[in-house]
């Protein structure tokens, strides 16, 4: 009620203050005009960066496409030259196995237990990067994880 003295509506003193008025309740509402506006433009700008993502992707593809030939062409060129440097190490070592020996037999013996030695390390390095391209962890990670799934209902 209100009270003769006060110009304003009657409120209780101990009335709480967080009550909404009618004031704060229209701004609480959706405005939606603003929403609309806010959609319209994450609609705009995720329509601008996919047109964007789908260019470079086609840059790309045309840079790779474009790049092949050269790209072949090096490869050539370093297994020429890798074979090259091969050949001429071999002669190096080969020279100084005979120097060492004095004897063209034993340099080339020993020539080729080097090279016997090197195919049996690079063989067994081939093994192992074999067995390691099938995940082994990965797979026993796997195994357990389907195991302990298996297990899951029982033990609830």
């Amino acid at each position: 009620m209100q009270s003769p003295e006060s110009d304003g509506p009657a409120e209780p003193d101990d009335a709480p203050q967080d009550a909404p008025r009618d004031e704060d309740a229209s701004a609480d509402r959706l405005d939606i005009p603003a929403a609309w506006e806010a959609a319209r433009t994450l609609f705009d700008a995720t329509r601008e960066f996919a047109v964007a993502l789908f260019a470079l992707a086609r840059s790309e593809l045309r840079l790779a496409r474009v790049s092949w030939p050269l790209v072949f062409a090096l490869v050539v060129v370093l297994v020429g030259l890798s074979l090259s440097l091969w050949a001429s190490l071999i002669a190096l070592i080969g020279w100084g196995l005979y120097l060492l020996t004095h004897s063209v037999g034993l340099a080339l013996a020993a020539l080729v237990g080097v090279h016997v030695v090197l195919l049996v390390v690079a063989r067994l390095l081939l093994r192992r990067t074999a067995r390691n391209m099938t995940m082994p962890a990965t797979r026993a990670e796997m195994r357990d994880l389907f195991a302990r799934a298996r297990r899951a209902p029982e033990d609830r």
